[in-house]
């Protein structure tokens, strides 16, 4: 039996002869989201209040489902949602939602909405700034939200930080007030996680908080940075699950489904597409001055593994061990992210061979030697685009870039690996 506010999902996974998983997301609680700082006098209208419940519920879904091996990846979902207007999410949202849902977790998703009682959510109280809010641009504590600010591709007087946190509700405000910025729109989900973690969805959680602070500003803008090497989700091997966090077909889904639900054009856009995060480094070293810049990029975090105190089951290793909240040096973020602050000190150190050559330790690193190699190896975009993987020629092929962009970006990234780590490919 499903309760009034209670959400309910049921997990398929790849091989029909294992059970599907269920789990259940109590979404009347009072203050089950709550958000904190800034927020505009426009109150949060019911339908998006919807999607921050869904989102939410999507989320804690995948953080409470048990982990499956990597053979059987849930490859179906069936979603049971209260809404205010179930009528309105059966229409043309539900089909948005379905695929856009679908993209980030590359799985089939089928949703039923059903009628959510009446009681009035409650969030924060309305905080306003003195000066009008046109865009909400996200800020996670990480590298490139920092790196697009300091450029100067967003200004404080138009535009409103919007964080998710968990352990980086001080670093965020941080940030925001060095860059010259008011404090930023937090929010938080209460309750515990579960055995699962956030992986494919998070983003969808993060683009719907931004979206229901813009709406209290009266703002259609949200921005999201990231660098072009993540933001394309192009895997280095086919083995390895790249999110798509931050993929311009996941934008515009997103830019769509709100469009559906206030029937108002809405933009959500990357500035840092076409860069890599050493060319989004040095645009914000050029507007704010290397002192300034390397003191905030310090500041900043990237690594998957940043709270445990081992990386992939290692603590110790060739003299180095990893201790929670450092950044491990051997994850993909901590890759990308070497290549645009070299000198940076990182728990395990990839430039030297035993770290390298350990099993796991060296895994990734060499995923992206391959494809570096690859990429290097490719004199003309056309033999670049025979090398490319599915997910680089679904970019070009659906016109989110074409083949000249990417070769730039990933020939300017393979050049970069290549001098930072002192490889001969």
């Amino acid at each position: 039996m499903r309760a009034p506010y209670e959400a309910t999902c049921v997990a398929y996974g790849r091989r029909a002869a294992f059970a599907p998983e269920e789990t259940r997301v109590d979404t009347g609680g009072d203050g089950w989201i709550v958000g904190r700082g800034p927020i505009g006098p426009q109150p949060i209208s019911a339908a998006f209040g919807d999607l921050l419940d869904i989102a939410a519920v999507v989320y804690r879904c995948e953080r409470q489902l048990p982990r499956r091996s990597a053979g059987n990846a849930n490859v179906r979902y069936e979603l049971v949602l209260p809404v205010s207007a179930p009528g309105l999410w059966r229409r043309k949202p539900s089909g948005i939602l379905e695929e856009l849902l679908g993209f980030l977790g590359m799985a089939t998703w089928n949703l039923r909405f059903v009628q959510r009682p009446s009681r009035t959510r409650r969030y924060s109280a309305p905080s306003p700034l003195q000066h009008r809010v046109t865009r909400i641009a996200l800020l996670s504590g990480g590298l490139d939200s920092l790196c697009g600010t300091g450029a100067g591709l967003v200004s404080a007087s138009d535009t409103q930080f919007c964080s998710f946190y968990t352990r980086q509700q001080k670093l965020q405000a941080q940030l925001a007030g060095q860059l010259g910025f008011p404090p930023p729109t937090q929010w938080r989900l209460q309750g515990s996680g579960g055995p699962g973690r956030s992986f494919y969805y998070r983003s969808f959680l993060f683009l719907a908080l931004a979206a229901a602070t813009a709406e209290t500003f009266g703002a259609r803008e949200i921005v999201q940075f990231e660098n072009g090497i993540l933001a394309s989700a192009v895997p280095p091997v086919p083995s390895l699950a790249v999110t798509r966090h931050a993929h311009p077909r996941l934008h515009s889904l997103f830019a769509q489904l709100l469009a559906s639900l206030l029937n108002q054009q809405w933009q959500v856009t990357n500035p840092l597409w076409q860069m890599t995060k050493r060319q989004a480094v040095a645009e914000m070293r050029s507007n704010l001055g290397p002192k300034t810049s390397d003191v905030l990029a310090a500041m900043t975090r990237s690594c998957w593994n940043l709270s445990a105190p081992h990386v992939f089951g290692v603590r110790n290793f060739s003299g180095q061990t990893k201790h929670a909240n450092q950044q491990c040096g051997v994850c993909v973020p901590c890759i990308i992210r070497r290549t645009a602050l070299p000198t940076e000190r990182f728990a395990f150190d990839l430039t030297q061979d035993a770290v390298r050559n350990h099993p796991k330790l060296g895994a990734h690193f060499f995923e992206y030697v391959e494809f570096v190699s690859a990429i290097r190896a490719a004199s003309t975009p056309a033999q670049l685009r025979a090398s490319l993987p599915a997910e680089a020629l679904d970019l070009i092929d659906g016109g989110w870039t074409n083949l000249e962009s990417l070769d730039n970006l990933l020939h300017e990234f393979a050049a970069e690996f290549v001098a930072t780590f002192g490889l001969r490919v």
